[in-house]
């Protein structure tokens, strides 16, 4: 496998972060298979459930899927590790935009990490100097991606409030704290459906039975789980992002090349797929891309084809698949992911306030680039700020993706 040489190999001894025998590794690609065991130990030891994106195998499959590389930070105590950070690193254009356009871009090294939380007790110093260890680390990355992080967690609170983490990174709210949306799943489908209400139950169901109608071969739900499922319904999936707005006004499609066949084939193999296509006879409407963990059913990625807009593929799709979820294997959550977009709202029972951030570290490398998107993003706010006083930043973002002004999300 390819990889850009960002990372190398370092020496295992670590160095010391306390007086308390504490003692900070940085594993790379690799050598994280060497410190699995003791990071399974650690999972299972804080007795909570656990994060699909915090289990080794997963980091693994990411890395694999998109010709990256990978690091975990560790503080460990004689040969056992207490806390822990599993990042993917990759090259990174930092884009400064003014709503859906780019005025200014930097090259980086970013360290994105898995999950919205740290793999450690609920222990403010500890998490502090796990950030430290972090500074210090010995590999070349330019800033820490947090993304989704829970206003109200640990580590919101030890990055905002840390002086020593202030003086090692500048930290920048990529954007205004938003609302995360999820749904506690009630016992069964029927009490889903009474809890959101006569209305939007029927109007779901209305566009289920437009959309069956429009569709001339068959309406057909799949939902996707297998291995030998996982190459034809990732070419579906590309020709649908494709067609979509994320695909022709972001550029954001899902290929189906070899590499992500084989990746999402391994989390197939382990029980963590689940996914949905929509389709015509043989023809693709709308995808959902989804994994499962031991708690949660997290949304990854989901787009229909703009030809069917009117019949609402997005949502019919979503509806079907909440019903899915009720047939076996049932989470304790829906988690809508980052995005305060109105569908979410809508069918969510649940919520939270999240961040995302970006922590840089200090150098001359990154202080244009942090000066420079810096300042856009503070216009950004600005301009949200007016069109939200005027009510008219939710009928923008739909005439921006394609919608009418005065339609509801589809």
């Amino acid at each position: 496998m390819s990889t850009i040489a960002l990372l190398s190999p370092v020496d295992s001894v670590g160095h010391a972060v306390g007086v308390d025998g504490l003692v900070a590794h940085t594993y790379v690609n690799a050598e994280i298979e060497r410190a699995e065991p003791k990071l399974r130990e650690l999972l299972r030891s804080l007795d909570r459930p656990t994060h699909v994106q915090h289990d080794p195998a997963w980091l693994r499959a990411e890395a694999f899927e998109h010709d990256c590389e990978s690091m975990v930070v560790t503080l460990e105590r004689g040969d056992r590790v207490v806390a822990a950070a599993p990042f993917l690193v990759r090259p990174w254009r930092w884009r400064a935009r003014l709503g859906y356009t780019t005025v200014a871009s930097f090259e980086m090294t970013l360290a994105d990490l898995a999950g919205d939380s740290f793999i450690a007790p609920d222990d403010f110093a500890l998490q502090e100097r796990l950030v430290l260890a972090i500074a210090k680390a010995p590999v070349r990355y330019d800033l820490i991606y947090f993304e989704g992080l829970p206003t109200e967690s640990l580590l919101h609170r030890v990055l905002k409030q840390s002086p020593h983490v202030r003086r090692a990174f500048w930290l920048d709210e990529v954007a205004r704290p938003a609302t995360h949306w999820r749904i506690a799943m009630p016992r069964s489908f029927d009490e889903y459906q009474k809890e959101i209400g006569g209305d939007r139950r029927r109007d779901l169901a209305r566009r289920t039975r437009n959309l069956e109608k429009a569709c001339t071969h068959g309406m057909a739900f799949h939902r996707i789980t297998r291995r030998d499922q996982v190459a034809p319904f990732l070419a579906q999936v590309q020709r649908v992002s494709e067609r979509s707005w994320q695909g022709t006004r972001l550029g954001t499609v899902v290929p189906a090349t070899s590499r992500v066949v084989q990746a999402y084939e391994q989390r197939a193999d382990r029980g963590w797929l689940r996914s949905y296509l929509l389709t015509d006879g043989d023809e693709p409407v709308a995808f959902q891309i989804g994994i499962q963990d031991d708690s949660a059913y997290h949304l990854d990625q989901n787009a229909y084809d703009p030809a069917w807009r009117a019949h609402s593929p997005g949502k019919v799709l979503l509806y079907k698949s909440l019903a899915d979820l009720y047939e076996e294997r049932t989470p304790k959550w829906f988690d809508f992911g980052t995005g305060d977009n109105d569908y979410k709202q809508d069918m969510s029972n649940d919520k939270f306030c999240e961040a995302t951030l970006h922590v840089v570290r200090k150098s001359l490398r990154t202080a244009a680039a942090h000066a420079t998107c810096t300042t856009i993003a503070a216009l950004n706010d600005a301009v949200r700020d007016t069109l939200d006083r005027f009510e008219l930043r939710s009928r923008i973002r739909r005439l921006l993706r394609g919608h009418p002004a005065d339609a509801s999300p589809r």
